[in-house]
C-alpha cells in the first residue's frame, strides 16, 4: 500500500508540487518510519535467538551466527549512511533546531538525527538544495555505488546453493538507468536524476526512507534464512524432529503435541512460501 502511494505521488510531482502532495509525502514518510520500528523489533528477536542458541551450542551455531552478524553490520552501516545523508539534506535546505525557544510541534515537518537531535525542516518544498547535493555534488552517484557495494557484500556471503536468495538480494534496491526515448536524446534520465533531480526535499527524504525500509526488511529475510539453515531445514518445509525440540527453550517453545515454534511464527507470519510440517 505504501509503495503504491509513493508511485502515485511521484507521478503527481510531474504535474504539480502542491501543498497537498507535499503533505501526502510527509504521511508516507511517517508511515515508513513507523514500519521500520516494527521491523527493528522483529530483527532484534532474531538476533536474540542467535545469541541464545550460541550460548547453548556454539559449535553448531557459530557459522550461521557469524553470517547473521555480518548481515547485521553491513546493513546497519548502510542504513546509518543514508540517515547521515538525510540529515545533510535537511541542513542544506534549511532548518531550525528544536529546543526550549523553538519547542517541538508535531504539526510541523521535523527530522530526528541519529544522535537524537530534533530539527525543524524549514523548506520541505525545496527543489534546488536536493538537486545541488544529490546531482551537482554527485551524492546520488555515491549512494548508487554504496548500494551496489552493499548488495555485492551480501551476495558474497551466500553459498552457491542459495541462488534464490542471491536473486532476491540483487533485485532489491535496483539502480539501473530508466530506458526511455532514443539513445541519441539529450534528456535521457539516469537512476540519479529519476529519483533526485528537481524533486522537493520531502520527496527525496521519502525515497531515502523507503530505501532504509527495504534494507531492514532484507536484513530480516537473510537472518531468517540463516535460522532455517541452522535448523538444517529446507526452505519449503520444517521438520519438527528431536533435534529441534532440544534447541533453547527461550525461543523454541515446542509443545510435544502441537509441535509449534514461537520464533518462526513471529518471523514468518502468513508467509505461504514456507510450509510448516510436523513429523508424526
Amino acid at each position: 500500500m505504501i509503495n503504491m502511494m509513493y508511485i502515485v505521488l511521484t507521478a503527481m510531482l510531474a504535474l504539480n508540487v502542491s501543498a497537498e502532495v507535499l503533505e501526502a509525502f510527509r504521511l508516507v514518510d511517517s508511515s515508513l518510519l513507523h514500519t521500520m520500528k516494527g521491523v527493528d523489533a522483529k530483527n532484534n528477536q532474531i538476533y536474540t535467538a542467535f545469541e541464545q542458541a550460541y550460548i547453548e551450542n556454539p559449535i553448531k551455531v557459530q557459522e550461521w551466527k557469524n553470517k547473521a552478524d555480518e548481515v547485521r553490520k553491513i546493513s546497519a552501516d548502510m542504513i546509518s549512511y543514508i540517515s547521515d545523508l538525510k540529515e545533510e539534506l535537511v541542513k542544506y535546505s534549511g532548518y531550525t533546531e528544536i529546543n526550549d525557544e523553538n519547542p517541538y510541534d508535531p504539526e510541523r515537518s521535523n527530522y530526528i538525527t541519529q544522535s537524537g537531535d530534533s530539527l525543524e525542516i524549514k523548506k520541505e518544498d525545496d527543489l534546488n538544495g536536493p538537486s545541488e547535493m544529490m546531482i551537482t555534488q554527485k551524492k546520488a552517484t555515491e549512494l548508487k555505488e554504496r548500494i551496489i557495494e552493499y548488495k555485492n557484500s551480501l551476495v558474497g556471503n551466500i553459498g552457491d546453493d542459495d541462488a534464490e536468495l542471491k536473486e532476491t538480494i540483487l533485485s532489491m534496491l535496483e539502480t539501473p538507468d530508466p530506458s526511455s526515448g532514443p539513445k541519441e536524446a539529450d534528456d535521457l534520465k539516469t537512476w540519479e536524476s529519476q529519483y533526485f533531480e528537481s524533486k522537493p526535499l520531502i520527496a527525496v527524504l521519502t525515497v531515502l526512507s523507503k530505501m532504509q525500509s527495504t534494507l531492514k526488511t532484507q536484513n530480516r529475510t537473510s537472518s531468517t534464512i540463516y535460522i532455517l539453515k541452522l535448523m538444517q531445514a529446507p526452505l519449503n518445509s520444517i521438520n519438527w524432529g528431536q533435534e529441534l525440540l532440544q534447541m533453547p527453550a527461550l525461543y523454541f517453545k515446542a509443545n510435544p503435541t502441537k509441535l509449534k515454534c514461537s520464533l518462526l511464527q513471529k518471523i514468518l507470519p502468513n508467509n505461504r512460501k514456507y510450509r510448516l510440517t510436523a513429523d508424526r
